[in-house]
């Protein structure tokens, strides 16, 4: 909501704290099953880069990029297509059958994306 009402120091702070961070915790599961938690991506996931593909860092890292609203809205679409593509490899990985909410989620920030940016509602 922070995006919608260009408010984006509220939209970083959510950002940060809700959205990547679970996003982190997502991969460091993947990273933990694969290795059958045999080590720790660090505090604050500082290693997680030496257990991931180049291509997951380099997005992950794209996420980052938050220095206007477009960046910010180009991060968090990222963020939910990398959430969908480690969460269906997690839950593969431990067998179970992945929801398919995650699209409803990315159907309703589009929608918000194409009413608040592209249709310039400020």
């Amino acid at each position: 909501k922070g995006l919608c009402r260009k408010e984006i120091l509220f939209a970083i702070d959510h950002f940060n704290q809700i959205v990547r961070h679970e996003l982190l915790r997502m991969i460091s599961w993947k990273v933990g099953i694969k290795t059958e938690f045999s080590l720790s991506v660090g505090k604050n996931y500082k290693y997680i880069n030496k257990y991931i593909d180049e291509d997951l860092w380099n997005r992950l890292l794209s996420t980052y990029r938050m220095d206007s609203y477009e960046n910010i809205w180009k991060s968090l679409f990222i963020c939910h297509q990398l959430f969908r593509e480690v969460s269906k490899e997690v839950a593969e990985l431990l067998g179970f059958d992945y929801p398919e909410y995650g699209k409803n989620i990315t159907r309703y920030t589009e929608d918000m994306y194409k009413k608040y940016v592209e249709n310039d509602y400020f």
